[in-house]
């Protein structure tokens, strides 16, 4: 299973379903992958993404408007 090779602190480039707007994000695993099924979040991991930036954009409501 892929997700046991995601740890702490390793980097994650995803790519979008919408690729119109960005084609790829990246983000930093904040803990490793909780792989015990006894807990609610088994399987998931939490991400530290980057928000991709634009060229004139001050805010996030400027860097995503029109898209």
């Amino acid at each position: 299973m892929p997700f046991h090779d995601l740890f702490a602190g390793n980097f994650l480039l995803v790519w979008p379903l919408n690729p119109i707007v960005y084609l790829v994000w990246m983000g930093r695993a904040e803990c490793d992958v909780v792989r015990n099924e006894k807990y609610e979040n088994y399987k998931k991991v939490y991400v530290q993404w980057w928000v991709p930036m634009r060229k004139q954009a001050k805010n996030d409501e400027e860097l995503y408007h029109n898209y």
